[in-house]
């Protein structure tokens, strides 16, 4: 993913429109290899930091929200990393409603994410933990 033209296309789409974009594991090196996540605070999977141009990693993090860039450190973050993503795109009150399994937020998928339908998540390489919707809609 690192050299795929595609990959780099597609992460620059959307970080030209300012939109959201959340990265988990080793996914932050993709936009860290971009120049992405200079002086940006992020995580990511321990050692793959090497890979990111300028920024300040945070180690201790489990998740880190700077601006429209959402990084998490490994598969074990995913409900943080859930969290702040939902938190993101619709509320806090939201957010803590899906976290604590509140079966008003699951009746529609579409009401939890307040409609929004273009952002970019990017899973790490072996981890799909979530999917992009509708990319260039």
């Amino acid at each position: 993913h690192l050299n795929s033209p595609i990959t780099e296309s597609v992460v620059n789409y959307f970080y030209s429109k300012n939109a959201l974009i959340g990265c988990i594991c080793a996914a932050p090196s993709i936009l860290g290899k971009y120049g992405y996540l200079e002086n940006k605070k992020f995580t990511c999977f321990p050692s793959f930091e090497k890979l990111v141009i300028g920024g300040t990693y945070l180690a201790d993090a489990k998740v880190v929200v700077d601006g429209n860039i959402i990084t998490s450190k490994a598969a074990g973050t995913t409900f943080e990393f859930a969290y702040e993503i939902t938190k993101y795109l619709r509320s806090e009150s939201i957010a803590n409603q899906w976290i604590n399994n509140d079966k008003r937020c699951t009746t529609n998928g579409n009401e939890c994410l307040g409609g929004h339908d273009r952002h970019l998540i990017i899973p790490t390489y072996f981890f799909a933990v979530f999917s992009v919707f509708n990319l260039y809609s």
